[in-house]
């Protein structure tokens, strides 16, 4: 089973819609998505997310079950580290949380020991999320063991996308490859329409070891270059 992670196109965070630039990022990535052949699509069920599913939804005629849990981080995941105001924990220098001492930490400690994710809320969101992507990977046929690993019980040659926010990718990305969230919490990030890619087996193994997904792409915005957009970073400006 092949899992596409998309973020969302650009929004209008106030109103939670597509900027008119976000809808054409929305086609751009529905073209490409589309052209893989995907055979059913999942969704945050926040309208940005829903908005830059549709057009995937209309290409290939298949519908957008929304996924209840795939929200993104918010004000209850901000931190006061090490500034003393509430701001979002993925803005953090990564100097002041993946430091020699917390490389040290691993998955079991890090909502503990790590400013900046061991206050405002951030490891029950983390749980939402994991327990939210292991339910879906159940359902597709994937149960995760308590080792951390997935089993392909019902294993399949299927390709799922979820739509979904950046915040709460960086979660995805930490559970499913079982990495220490202090490693990518300020280092790893996703453009808009970003396409994130994970391969599960697709068959069983004869000697019943579970796997972990194969990360084969993160944030990949080949779609946008090839349809003509310029594309920036959109925290810093650069162009790339």
């Amino acid at each position: 089973m092949i899992l596409y992670i998309i973020r969302h196109g650009r929004p209008d965070y106030k109103t939670d819609t597509l900027l008119p630039e976000g809808i054409e990022q929305a086609e751009l990535v529905g073209k490409r998505l589309n052209s893989v052949g995907i055979d059913r699509i999942f969704s945050s069920p926040m309208g940005r997310a829903i908005e830059t599913a549709q057009p995937l939804s209309r290409m290939s005629g298949l519908p957008v079950g929304i996924e209840e849990w795939a929200t993104e981080t918010d004000e209850t995941c901000m931190t006061l580290y090490p500034y003393g105001y509430p701001h979002n924990v993925a803005r953090l220098q990564p100097a002041l949380i993946n430091t020699p001492r917390t490389r040290e930490i691993g998955m079991k400690d890090s909502f503990e020991l790590v400013d900046g994710l061991n206050d405002g809320g951030y490891q029950r969101k983390y749980e939402k999320i994991a327990a939210g992507i292991d339910g879906l990977l159940s359902r597709l046929g994937y149960e995760r063991t308590e080792d951390g690993f997935y089993d392909p019980v019902s294993p399949n040659g299927e390709r799922v996308a979820l739509f979904c926010h950046v915040g709460m990718m960086r979660m995805l990305l930490s559970h499913l490859l079982n990495v220490p969230m202090q490693y990518i919490a300020s280092t790893v990030m996703s453009n808009f329409t970003g396409v994130t890619v994970l391969e599960f087996a697709a068959e069983k193994r004869e000697d019943g070891i579970p796997c972990l997904p194969y990360l084969l792409t993160y944030g990949d915005v080949g779609h946008l270059h090839a349809g003509g957009q310029k594309v920036k970073m959109y925290i810093t400006g650069t162009e790339y």
